[in-house]
């Protein structure tokens, strides 16, 4: 699959530095620009419908894990949506808010988006290093999303000098 057909605005080298340093590397990130080619992506995946169609306004994000790698070269992927809008800014950042983690102002600001994407790539990767996978429960995937933000907060504040503020942003 060409993964990087399509980069959204914001999503650059920075980002595929990070993946890497988690060992995801370029080719396991799949860009798409709409929800229903992100369920069409994850279904060519082997995620069952049921999972993809709770995909919605909110999902920019994916973790794809335990594919075929016979199939497809690598038994994980990242999925990931854009352009990002001013509406996932601000959902973001008052979730994180929401969870106690002291967000940065600059993670609402919708003229950083590659800020924004460095926490969200960075929250699917961590489902992938804590060996999220499908879940059993509402409680349990409500935790998982809470142990990946945490994951990815932390992680994304380690990084932080590779996304300096943007200039009048």
């Amino acid at each position: 699959m060409d993964s990087t057909s399509f980069v959204p605005i914001g999503f650059d080298e920075r980002h595929f530095t990070l993946g890497e340093a988690n060992d995801i590397v370029r080719e396991q990130f799949v860009f798409v620009r709409d929800v229903p080619t992100l369920r069409l992506r994850a279904n060519q995946f082997e995620v069952p419908k049921y999972e993809t169609d709770a995909y919605g306004e909110f999902t920019w994000g994916v973790a794809v894990q335990d594919v075929p790698a016979s199939n497809f070269g690598f038994s994980s992927f990242i999925l990931l949506r854009g352009p990002l809008t001013p509406e996932v800014h601000r959902e973001t950042y008052s979730r994180l808010e929401h969870q106690g983690l002291d967000p940065s102002p600059r993670i609402a600001d919708e003229h950083e988006p590659s800020l924004l994407y460095a926490l969200i790539m960075l929250h699917e990767v961590a489902h992938i290093c804590l060996g999220h996978g499908r879940t059993e429960s509402a409680t349990e995937s409500e935790r998982n999303e809470r142990e990946a933000d945490k994951w990815a907060w932390t992680e994304l504040k380690r990084s932080w000098h590779l996304f300096p503020a943007v200039a009048g942003g």
